[in-house]
């Protein structure tokens, strides 16, 4: 069954999918990583979730997205936070940079 895998044959039923992965369909051999951009936090999950906004997860197979640290800009979940430029500043947790007041 979906978030579910049969690794071995003749098995007597499926082993749920393992946190950091997902099964979208019935009939896999094995789970999917989760992607990079998403995370996959509990064992059984039949999609995984995409990062909210503020946060990222730059590794497959991630469990839980991390917030972006203060100066960085993370508007991107898939990569890795980049530190914001002279001149403009990001509070924790948000995914952009901006424009320090004149």
């Amino acid at each position: 069954s979906r978030g579910s895998f049969g690794a071995a044959a003749g098995a007597e039923s499926c082993d749920p999918c393992p946190v950091g992965t997902y099964s979208p369909s019935a009939g896999l051999t094995s789970c999917l990583n989760c992607s990079l951009g998403f995370e996959c936090p509990g064992a059984g999950l039949t999609e995984q979730l995409a990062c909210r906004n503020g946060t990222y997860a730059d590794v497959a197979h991630s469990v839980a997205c991390s917030p972006c640290p203060a100066g960085f800009n993370c508007s991107d979940p898939a990569m890795s936070p980049a530190q914001c430029p002279a001149g403009f500043y990001s509070p924790s947790q948000v995914a952009g940079c901006y424009r320090c007041p004149l």
